[in-house]
């Protein structure tokens, strides 16, 4: 096992490879700058879209069939574009209040950074 770690290491520790090259796309990179995002959103959108689809609309993502694959992809488009308010929103706007409070005053606000 250790062999193989070490290999997998080296592979992707100078970003040279074919993989590297395809994971630094812009879409990639993207999507890992809003990944926190992406984790708090995609449990919610899961029970909601499991309540829906299965209790609702009688569709399950897991079916093997096209209407799985469509809710599927209706479930990763929308975690991934709330996704994208909440960083934007959320994330960016909270760390510029966090950041301009003054810590030694125990929270007492500096200028906001706009």
């Amino acid at each position: 096992l250790a062999p193989f770690t070490l290999l997998f290491v080296l592979v992707f520790a100078f970003d040279k490879g074919v993989i590297s090259t395809f994971m630094s796309q812009r879409v990639f990179r993207y999507l890992a700058k809003i990944s926190y995002s992406i984790y708090m959103m995609h449990l919610i959108f899961s029970v909601v879209f499991y309540a829906v689809g299965s209790r609702v609309l009688g569709v399950d993502w897991f079916s093997r069939d096209i209407n799985g694959d469509l809710f599927l992809i209706l479930y990763l488009a929308c975690v991934i574009g709330v996704s994208h308010f909440t960083y934007n929103y959320v994330e960016v706007k909270g760390r510029k209040v966090i950041m301009g409070m003054d810590w030694s005053g125990l929270g007492r606000r500096k200028e906001v950074i706009s």
